[in-house]
């Protein structure tokens, strides 16, 4: 009797512990929240939780459990404006007249995710930074993430570009900035420094870019980083840059980086990639079209002009 009052009373814990903690968590979690420190106790815990999995309350995945959420949020998919497209620019020459023109290929819908996926030393800021700058001042955009939301302030009260960096220190992003020969008054950005666990702090209607999600962990569990930070999405969208090996295809996680992008860029030895794109415009192709490019100041895009190749892929 006294066994099964303990096997009680310790359910009974585990289900306040359950009720205020929404992250996942391991049995060791649980041993520290309830103070068990016997075997006896610790197999009690494991029996609670192996209970609680097949009554389908808990999931068990990769050694930790996490609560399964049965709310359910149904889709008004007939009140949606299908043509409610974003009003995102794409970089752009700053020096002369050539672009990759994206903007005319690619669009995007709210709660899209891009991904720059790009060697080292292969641009990968310069390409995130010329998104801020395009569009850190626009009012089409502020209006779009507004959308008559009170509580969501335009860009003339509040940045709606969040840059969040692992790499750049302040000295050096000031740096960068000032190789595009601009006032600094004028970036009108939330610059974050942030190492891991993006999705904690992602601004619902911003642009938030991410320079850069680095990974040591399997790659069928990148996808699930990525869509942590998707959830957090309204109608604001997350530009993320990743590393990539030059003999690769994909950044780190491999297919799986790409499986939550709206648009994958690749972007290398001064080369500009769509390896995917999931809405294009009627007519438009973007898939495997590329840019060669130059850089000035390792900032301003420059003579951009088109790579066209044959069926053997060789340039003509």
């Amino acid at each position: 009797m006294e066994d099964k009052e303990r096997f009680r009373e310790l359910n009974n814990k585990i289900d306040e512990f359950l009720t205020f903690y929404d992250a996942a968590f391991d049995t060791r979690k649980i041993w520290d929240e309830c103070n068990v420190r016997t075997t006896a106790g610790k197999n009690n815990v494991w029996h609670v939780l192996n209970g609680k999995v097949k009554a389908e309350l808990l999931e068990f995945k990769y050694g930790k459990y996490r609560k399964v959420d049965k709310t359910r949020r149904v889709i008004d998919f007939k009140k949606a404006d299908s043509k409610n497209y974003m009003p995102l620019k794409f970089p752009k020459s700053l020096i002369d007249d050539t672009t990759f023109g994206l903007e005319k290929l690619v669009r995007l819908f709210p709660k899209s995710i891009i991904v720059i996926a790009g060697t080292k030393g292969g641009s990968k800021t310069a390409l995130c930074l010329n998104f801020a700058r395009e569009n850190m001042n626009s009012p089409e955009l502020s209006d779009y993430f507004c959308n008559g939301n009170k509580d969501v302030l335009p860009y003339t009260e509040e940045p709606m570009v969040a840059y969040f960096t692992n790499e750049l220190s302040p000295e050096e992003l000031k740096d960068r900035l000032e190789g595009f020969e601009e006032d600094l008054d004028m970036w009108n950005i939330i610059p974050i420094e942030k190492y891991d666990n993006f999705a904690d702090q992602i601004y619902p209607n911003k642009i938030n870019i991410i320079d850069a999600l680095e990974v040591n962990i399997e790659a069928y569990r990148v996808a699930d980083l990525i869509d942590a930070i998707h959830q957090k999405l309204d109608r604001g969208i997350a530009i993320i840059a990743m590393h990539k090996n030059p003999n690769a295809d994909y950044a780190a996680g491999g297919i799986y980086s790409a499986k939550k992008a709206r648009l994958y860029l690749v972007i290398q030895d001064h080369i500009l990639l769509v390896k995917h794109a999931k809405k294009t415009l009627s007519g438009q192709t973007a898939e495997g079209r590329k840019w060669r490019f130059k850089l000035v100041n390792g900032a301003k895009y420059c003579q951009i002009e088109e790579v066209i190749t044959d069926s053997n892929n060789k340039e003509w």
